[in-house]
């Protein structure tokens, strides 16, 4: 074979070669790019954890809230679990417990759980929820809502009142009731905690006040003091039988035995400073700490309502 010939082999092949890397890069230039979405029956969001959702995608939304108008309803829902929290039977007992609450109180109570805040904070959707859907009694419009997102990336509770509700949801007040329920919550607990939420909201409205300790384990700590006692008057009795009782003598010199020796002992403690510094109780506020705000409204509407509450992270 000549040289000629090994040279338009070599050509031919490398031609060859130029020509399929040049079909291969065309087909993945022409390919379209997969877009991420998220499983069958799951709402896609973005990296950042925030909601792709807005208030557009809400239909008791008002299109204009500047030019909304304060109205009562009496046939809004009081329960709206969209998230799907309660049981069936869990729902029917929460709603019948709301009720109850409102005829005895002559205020408001709501439920609401979502999947989305709709690009508003929970304390706002809270507000606007129960603003633009019409909840509240009196001209004041007094009343509670309870709200849960489970957003991911936004997911906690938040509890606002309106109107002469406002007067007991104190800092105080809610700092309570948010550390009663934020670990039924972080356990997964969801009906256990929004039906001690409503309880605590019960007692709060009915009593004026909340139990010292708000927690389902009020009870469970009666008992554990009660039983204290018990066993505290047992052992003391038990160890008093056992004790020797010692003959009275004639008179008091029968009783000392030698002479009595005294000792002096004392501590001297030299270049010490003392500084007082006033206690400060430890913080309760682990998942996002409770927020407490004096008059908040809904987002640009046109109504007179003012809200003050609080909530957690979980």
């Amino acid at each position: 074979m000549t040289n000629l010939t090994c040279d338009r082999l070599r050509a031919g092949r490398i031609w060859i070669a130029a020509a399929l890397l040049a079909l291969v890069l065309g087909v993945c230039s022409a390919a379209p790019v997969a877009a991420w979405a998220a499983p069958d029956g799951d709402q896609a969001y973005p990296s950042d954890g925030g909601s792709s959702l807005s208030t557009d995608d809400l239909s008791w939304y008002p299109s204009d809230p500047s030019q909304f108008k304060d109205f009562h309803s009496s046939t809004a829902p009081r329960v709206v679990d969209n998230a799907d929290l309660l049981t069936n039977a869990e729902e029917a007992e929460l709603l019948a417990h709301i009720n109850d609450m409102r005829e005895r109180l002559n205020m408001d109570f709501v439920f609401v759980s979502e999947n989305s805040s709709y690009g508003l904070t929970r304390q706002q959707y809270a507000a606007d929820f129960y603003t633009f859907n019409g909840y509240g009694v009196g001209e004041d419009f007094a009343g509670v809502i309870y709200f849960v997102c489970m957003e991911p990336g936004n997911r906690g509770f938040f509890t606002a009142a309106c109107g002469s509700a406002q007067e007991l949801m104190t800092e105080d007040n809610v700092n309570a009731m948010d550390d009663a329920t934020i670990d039924l919550f972080k356990d997964g607990e969801y009906g256990k905690a929004i039906e001690l939420q409503f309880n605590n909201l019960d007692t709060l409205y009915t009593e004026g006040e909340l139990p010292v300790d708000p927690t389902p384990l009020a009870i469970g700590g009666g008992g554990l003091i009660a039983f204290g006692l018990f066993w505290g008057t047992t052992s003391l009795g038990r160890k008093k039988r056992r004790m020797r009782t010692v003959a009275q003598a004639a008179n008091a010199r029968d009783y000392v035995v030698g002479a009595p020796v005294f000792t002096v002992n004392s501590d001297v403690i030299t270049g010490t400073n003392v500084v007082r510094v006033p206690y400060v109780e430890p913080s309760s506020g682990d998942g996002g700490g409770s927020s407490f705000s004096g008059g908040f409204g809904p987002s640009g509407g046109g109504g007179g309502h003012s809200f003050s509450g609080g909530g957690r992270s979980f």
